[in-house]
């Protein structure tokens, strides 16, 4: 489990650095067979330690995992996806205020992208967590509703850089959205 804890501490530090999480948001999880390693409820991902990783069976719950387990779960029960990134890009989650479904304008967006659906719910409910287990098998990607994303990949660094691709198209069609 020490190269997965480099994997993670990896991630969430590129995340923090770049302002996408702050204190204990967000969170990162991966799929082994049939369990999940997550982030611990209240871990500040750009500082993880060995103690901030737990690790659950696919569809149960814990007290110690992130709130959002029930999320993960969903996302991992709805493909065959292998890690999963939840972040709070600041430029996704004001587009989530202006977009019921964001289609990026630039090239790089709509090729790697397409379109990214938005979906609302109470953030930590189950009603949530299957909308979002929904959306994420039509494109990696999905925006909550003043929240955040969450992104799907076949690893954590990949999720990282599908959210990275993800903030990029949101700012940059905020910015167009400017030039009106």
């Amino acid at each position: 489990m020490e190269n997965l804890l480099d994997e993670f501490k990896t991630v969430g530090a590129r995340l923090a650095e770049k302002g996408f999480v702050s204190g204990s948001g967000g969170n990162l999880s991966v799929r082994l067979n049939d369990e999940i390693v997550i982030t611990r409820h209240g871990a500040s991902l750009g500082r993880l330690k060995a103690g901030d990783l737990v690790k659950v069976e696919l569809g149960a719950t814990s007290g110690e995992a992130s709130v959002d387990l029930p999320i993960h779960n969903a996302i991992y029960e709805s493909g065959d996806f292998k890690a999963v990134v939840h972040a709070h890009p600041p430029y996704a989650v004001v587009c989530s205020f202006l977009f019921n479904v964001v289609e990026p304008i630039d090239v790089e967006g709509k090729y790697l992208l397409g379109r990214i659906p938005v979906v609302r719910g109470p953030v930590g409910s189950r009603e949530l967590a299957e909308k979002v287990g929904v959306a994420v098998t039509g494109s990696k990607a999905v925006i909550v509703y003043g929240h955040g994303t969450y992104v799907a990949g076949s690893s954590l660094e990949e999720a990282y850089e599908i959210t990275c691709a993800v903030e990029h198209a949101c700012k940059i069609l905020y910015l167009k959205l400017l030039m009106r």
